[in-house]
């Protein structure tokens, strides 16, 4: 019995079948991770509109608002695609836990695909302050010191504690090092296009799955092996339809 099944794991078909569930059932453990602080960026970016919309001001305005929807709207997103990941998890054979990769895989797409329109909103929503604000050796000369502190203070917030909100924002999304965290997130976890492409390798997705189960009902065809059974008998059918007579002459001959 241990040589037959050795043998049969040596096959290229198993091996094949092996390398292709493999990202699937070994990675699977390993993305919720990545969902994790996807959610946590997404969190960063939505307080940080909050912060600088109103140390500026800009806050009350309606168009500001509707922006800053935006970002909150993202962050609430992509944790709702974590809360649904943890609820609709499964206990293992072994007794963990594994979370709904499903909604990993999904919450990390939407992240992906969103994540630079909601940086750029935010630096939209900064305006030129982003880049062009003063050093703490600014603020501490006596001479332009005062000068610069009475400029760049916002309401109901220090000059000092403006500039930490926006120096803080242009480290973390416009240096070197911000480009390196984007290329990072951009292909740690599979690119975007390897994560649509083994969601849809998935059974829930397939013509038989769940996900098709209504659709067939709806239009009233059934299931796979019906469509199956049918599209085999119309195959022989057509085929002896459009037989030539010849044809048909050598196979009862034959």
């Amino acid at each position: 019995g241990g040589a037959l099944l050795a043998r049969h794991l040596q096959s290229p078909g198993t091996r094949r079948l092996t390398a292709k569930l493999y990202p699937q059932r070994i990675f699977d453990w390993i993305h919720i991770e990545t969902q994790t602080r996807h959610v946590v960026n997404a969190e960063l970016i939505a307080g940080l509109a909050v912060l600088v919309t109103e140390s500026l001001g800009t806050n009350t305005a309606p168009i500001v608002q509707s922006h800053v929807a935006d970002l909150v709207r993202f962050r609430e997103t992509c944790r709702a695609f974590t809360l649904a990941a943890e609820d609709t998890g499964i206990h293992t054979p072994s007794g963990l836990y594994k979370p709904n990769n499903i909604f990993i895989d999904f919450g990390r797409a939407y992240y992906l695909e969103n994540v630079p329109r909601m940086v750029d909103e935010l630096i939209d929503l900064c305006g030129r302050g982003v880049v062009i604000h003063p050093t703490e050796a600014d603020f501490d000369n006596p001479d332009i010191g005062p000068k610069l502190a009475g400029l760049f203070r916002g309401p109901g917030i220090s000059a000092r504690d403006r500039t930490k909100i926006f120096k803080f924002i242009n480290d973390r999304f416009l240096t070197s090092f911000a480009a390196r965290q984007q290329l990072f997130e951009k292909f740690n976890g599979t690119p975007l296009f390897m994560i649509r492409l083994l969601t849809m390798q998935r059974v829930e997705y397939a013509s038989d799955g769940p996900l098709v189960e209504l659709a067939r009902n709806m239009v009233g065809i059934g299931d796979a092996s019906e469509l199956a059974a049918r599209a085999e008998a119309d195959r022989f059918r057509l085929s002896a339809e459009h037989r030539p007579d010849y044809i048909r002459q050598q196979d009862v001959g034959t």
